[in-house]
């Protein structure tokens, strides 16, 4: 430390009285905090990995989705549509991972299209980053399960353009109203 600081450095450690008794009462509390946390998170852990079997019994899925993509389209009065990426790691939230797509083929409101383009974006960039050997992969890792913000029409759009783009897709769902 002396060395990193440019200056004599001197610690201190108490040995007995009220300062000892001090310093061995904060390292219990922060003991006591880190089990706290840890316990707390190993639950939370058993909680998703639960919803997630659960998940992937009722979905009639092979195996328990690691990374699920979710998709919606928004847009003002029919302009200025965006597409937006919401992704799940693991039953958890993964706010680094989402994006946002500027819709860029339409005109008018189509939320079909836009789908369409943002779905097909997404999976262009994910085969370049593996093309190119990115590490570590963010488009590159596809998901295990799709679900999309729609009815029947949007998630027949999204299936069509995989099945053009000769994509073998996951599973897919979409979440409609009723």
């Amino acid at each position: 430390m002396s060395r990193d600081s440019g200056h004599k450095v001197e610690l201190i450690v108490p040995q007995r009285g009220t300062k000892k008794r001090l310093l061995d009462l904060t390292q219990a509390n922060a003991q006591l905090i880190l089990d706290n946390y840890l316990r707390s998170r190993q639950r939370q852990e058993l909680i998703s990995s639960k919803a997630l079997e659960d998940l992937r019994l009722a979905l009639h899925m092979d195996k328990t989705p690691r990374r699920i993509e979710c998709y919606d389209i928004s847009h003002v009065q029919g302009r200025y549509m965006v597409g937006s990426m919401v992704v799940f790691i693991n039953g958890a939230p993964s706010p680094k991972h989402y994006r946002r797509f500027k819709i860029k083929t339409l005109t008018e409101s189509n939320d079909f299209a836009a789908l369409q383009e943002v779905i097909e974006r997404r999976y262009r960039r994910g085969i370049d980053e593996r093309k190119q050997g990115k590490e570590p992969l963010d488009f590159g890792n596809f998901p295990d399960l799709l679900v999309i913000d729609g009815g029947k029409g949007q998630l027949s759009a999204v299936c069509a353009r995989l099945d053009d783009m000769g994509i073998q897709f996951p599973t897919i769902i979409s979440l409609a109203k009723q």
